[in-house]
């Protein structure tokens, strides 16, 4: 069972928000989107960023459920690209399971019933990273929910939401994440 929500996401999908540079911040709606779901009381154990698969797997077995939060989605893709890396495998079988296991002689990745989440920002040219051979050939790309926005100095990426549409969107956030229980059980 997959938990998505507008702006955000909360177990097993990955989301990229791709804008060009200006007065904010590319990692405000990043921020902000963490901020909304805690308020929730849905927020899954927070990284805020792995070195490795071996780190990633590492990071599930403790938690089990596990939102990986980046500021910059060009750490991810470096580190998946890296030659005999497991976290893009690893990146794009979470995606559709809550398993998976990497062998090579004396090492052992074995990943049990986890549930994982990305959020990170991304600019433009960063975002090219996921278009390569590498990330087209295990179908990262393919995996990813972007949102698009532009952003000048004049007008920020992300404005103030007023009090009463994020109690609005904060009610229906918990109503979808209790539903989404019900039906887990």
């Amino acid at each position: 069972m997959r938990r998505v929500i507008s702006g955000g996401m909360v177990a097993e999908k990955k989301r990229v928000c791709r804008g060009r540079g200006g007065g904010e911040k590319k990692s405000t709606p990043t921020r902000r989107t963490l901020a909304l779901v805690r308020e929730t009381g849905y927020l899954p154990p927070v990284s805020y960023g792995v070195g490795s698969g071996e780190g990633l797997a590492e990071a599930l077995g403790e938690y089990g459920n596990l939102l990986l939060a980046v500021d910059e989605f060009r750490v991810i893709m470096a580190k998946a690209r890296i030659e005999n890396s497991i976290l893009g495998p690893m990146l794009c079988t979470l995606f559709e399971s809550t398993e998976y296991e990497s062998r090579t002689k004396g090492k052992k990745v074995k990943i049990d019933k986890a549930r994982l989440s990305v959020l990170a920002a991304s600019t433009y040219d960063s975002y090219q990273l996921v278009w390569d051979s590498h990330s087209l050939a295990i179908g990262l790309n393919n995996r990813l929910l972007v949102v698009p926005a532009e952003s000048d100095r004049a007008v920020p990426l992300v404005g103030k939401i007023p009090d009463e549409e994020r109690q609005r969107v904060e009610t229906r956030l918990r109503h979808l994440f209790e539903t989404l229980d019900e039906l887990q059980e």
